[in-house]
């Protein structure tokens, strides 16, 4: 008889993202950014940096590819299951939420693994990361093995949205684009998204939370899984204040101009 390996939905899935992204950062990004038209216009200084980043820029291009996967399925997810907002949101558990998170567990693993490398190689930044992501990866775990706050959970990954806007601003500024009026419109952009799905979120969240009190008393000791999600708040609000304040500044420095 041969011997069969039945692992669970879940560590299937996590295995499958873990591996696509690692690909997709290690392989595709610097096959596809060197045929960029940006990168052939960058200069060869900004090209010698982005070559010793490699993997910095790989990771940004991971990082777009996973938000712009997690950004469209969440809100197909969110729009098709609102009933759980106002019946059921601290124990309802929407259609295929499962394997949103075990798409997002694979990436973060994927994510930590290159922040780790980062490090390795002195890469003094990447401390706080680490701690940003193993905190996602504890919430996005008690999630799935606890069946709870799947429709809240699903409404903090939907802040993925505006993560591509962040990276585009990188990627344009690697590439001395900040003259170009794409980055202003892209600058636009994503305040205007971030303000959407981060910031204008957080009352919508505190009042389910006041609502259906009673249920999130259920939660006990899980409970602390929510305050993590306000310490988020506190760094989306202020990560958007300096996101309108450079916006600002650049749009007054443009006038001048």
């Amino acid at each position: 008889m041969e011997a069969t390996l039945n692992l669970p939905y879940e560590v299937k899935v996590i295995g499958a993202s873990f591996t696509f992204f690692s690909v997709t950062c290690l392989y595709c990004s610097n096959f596809f950014f060197k045929d960029f038209e940006s990168y052939k216009n960058a200069s060869e200084k900004t090209r010698r940096n982005w070559n010793v980043s490699l993997f910095y820029f790989c990771e940004r291009f991971a990082s777009t590819v996973h938000a712009v996967v997690m950004a469209i399925i969440t809100s197909v997810i969110l729009i098709n299951n609102l009933e759980f907002s106002h019946t059921n949101p601290i124990w309802g558990k929407p259609y295929a939420t499962v394997t949103t998170f075990s798409i997002f567990i694979g990436y973060m693993l994927e994510d930590l693994l290159m922040i780790s490398t980062y490090i390795w190689c002195g890469w003094k930044t990447g401390l706080p990361d680490i701690v940003h992501h193993v905190a996602s990866l504890v919430v996005a775990t008690s999630v799935l093995k606890y069946e709870f706050i799947y429709f809240i959970a699903l409404l903090r990954a939907w802040t993925e949205c505006s993560t591509p806007f962040i990276n585009i601003r990188w990627f344009m500024m690697k590439s001395n684009m900040m003259d170009s009026k794409w980055y202003l419109w892209n600058g636009i952009a994503l305040t205007v998204v971030f303000f959407i799905c981060r910031i204008l979120i957080m009352p919508y969240l505190y009042v389910i939370y006041y609502l259906f009190y009673d249920q999130v008393k259920t939660l006990g000791y899980l409970q602390l899984l929510i305050v993590m999600g306000m310490t988020m708040d506190y760094l989306n609000l202020t990560w958007f204040y300096k996101i309108l304040f450079t916006l600002f500044a650049y749009m007054k420095n443009l006038k001048r101009e």
